[in-house]
């Protein structure tokens, strides 16, 4: 009976911790419908989304945590999802969302790219972030540490890979294009080719 002991106090701290998470969720349903408006790209008042925020007040569900990160406003929202990071560490679309909020506040590029790269590694091949990603990376490339350029530039590779013309569309500035330039320049010296010709449809 002994030996059950560990195991069975395990077993309960899983199903209080269960318990816990569906009460969390049950307690944040208001708020879904502002959180979907959002997602689809709707504009939603202010009054409402901080509506929507208030009712996850006070929850700590890492996901709850993450989601309040989009309705509060910009310093509010970072430490949000600064704190859901910390409970949930891969969580590529929050730490995005960091980077974004970073760069909206001005914060130094390198604070932008540790941000970006974290997203990249957390979910590599997610499609909707694989283009999603590219503007921060390119605004924040002076900021990549050279140990993580690699993973930036295979990033926008995949990308180009997946749907140039979409990377076209998404890295239509100077940063982006000269982004762009890089990864050619990097892809065809791995293949022994020029690397001097700028990508179709580049400019700069």
């Amino acid at each position: 009976m002994l030996r059950r002991l560990p195991a069975l106090a395990f077993g309960l701290a899983l199903i209080a911790l269960a318990g816990t998470t569906a009460v969390e969720a049950v307690r944040a349903l208001p708020a879904a419908p502002v959180l979907d408006a959002l997602r689809a790209g709707e504009t939603v008042p202010p009054d409402e989304r901080q509506r929507a925020a208030l009712t996850l007040a006070g929850l700590r569900d890492a996901r709850t945590l993450a989601a309040r990160a989009v309705l509060l406003p910009p310093g509010e929202a970072e430490r949000a999802a600064a704190a859901a990071l910390m409970r949930r560490p891969l969580d590529a679309h929050t730490w995005l969302r960091l980077a974004h909020l970073r760069q909206a506040r001005g914060a130094t590029e390198a604070e932008v790219a540790a941000a970006v790269v974290a997203s990249m590694r957390a979910a590599p091949t997610d499609r909707p972030l694989l283009f999603a990603r590219l503007p921060a990376a390119a605004h924040a490339w002076a900021g990549v540490r050279a140990a993580d350029r690699a993973t930036v530039l295979d990033q926008v590779a995949l990308a180009w890979d997946v749907d140039a013309a979409r990377v076209r569309a998404v890295l239509r500035s100077p940063a982006g294009a000269a982004l762009l330039r890089r990864m050619i320049a990097r892809t065809r010296g791995r293949e022994g080719l020029p690397s001097t010709a700028p990508p179709p449809g580049s400019a700069g």
